[in-house]
């Protein structure tokens, strides 16, 4: 019969003297890393991460204080310059004025949400003139544990334990009123590349609809995506579907082909 070795002894010494330099256990590690490293890249990389890449994409808002179309008065220019990302923390007050830590925890005993401030650095200018800065907090959201703003990311299994963690703590997780919450990976197609697609359901948008069809997931700088669609129709012309403010709008290709060519007035 083969023999079992369960390591018992192994164990129960790692059990009672974590390893003080690193995880006895970095293939785990690795199998959690995509989750971590999908967090760490809202603040982590070039411009600053998503968020910041997010926040340029939308661009500067212009407000007059007149509805007069001929006098529009003063005008008021207002965009966000950057956006940060705090580590969770009891905020001080007139009672607490230290700025204390929050650990996962202590947000598991309490039966709170591991979270952390979002920060936007908020610019304007007045009828073109001097730029004005101000700080301005925009609520807060969850923080993944052993992410870039986890104060458990670069513990070591001793220091872990101490932090009340398991030794061997892997992260990739939310803490949500108390409750661990994990969101889960989806294979989605490829991005900004066309798939000719024979669905069925593409028949049932109309009389004149086959069931053939191109479809492409166009992907922006901050990696939110637009899937596009590319529809056959039997009298041999083609719409082109797109979503806008959640509204699916249908327009013939040759529609849009046209309204692209430059046209100049004699």
């Amino acid at each position: 019969m083969p023999h079992a070795d369960f390591r018992t002894l192994e164990r129960e010494e790692r059990f009672q003297n974590p390893p003080k330099d690193k995880s006895a256990f970095p293939l785990l590690q690795n199998a959690v890393a995509p989750h971590i490293g999908s967090f760490n890249a809202l603040t982590d990389g070039p411009d600053g991460g998503l968020l910041n890449i997010a926040v340029k994409d939308i661009g500067a808002k212009t407000i007059f204080d007149s509805t007069d179309e001929e006098r529009l008065g003063n005008k008021l220019k207002i965009w966000v310059e950057s956006v940060s990302l705090a580590k969770p923390s009891v905020a001080s007050t007139d009672r607490l004025s230290v700025n204390r830590k929050t650990f996962p925890s202590e947000c598991r005993e309490r039966m709170t949400t591991y979270r952390a401030k979002l920060v936007l650095n908020v610019a304007w200018t007045i009828n073109d003139g001097e730029q004005h800065n101000m700080i301005r907090e925009a609520g807060q959201i969850p923080i993944m544990v052993k992410t870039n703003r986890c104060h458990l990311e670069k513990l070591s299994p001793e220091q872990l334990v101490q932090a009340k963690e398991e030794s061997d703590e892997l992260g990739g997780y939310f803490i949500v009123n108390g409750i661990e919450k994990l969101i889960r990976m989806l294979i989605v197609q490829r991005r900004n590349h066309p798939m000719a697609l024979i669905r069925p359901s593409f028949g049932n948008r109309g009389a004149s609809y086959s069931k053939f069809g191109i479809q492409i997931r166009c992907v922006r700088p901050d990696q939110t995506s637009q899937t596009n669609v590319l529809h056959y129709l039997n009298d041999g012309n083609v719409t082109f579907r797109f979503s806008w403010r959640k509204n699916e709008y249908l327009v013939l290709v040759m529609m849009i082909l046209k309204a692209l060519v430059e046209t100049h007035r004699s």
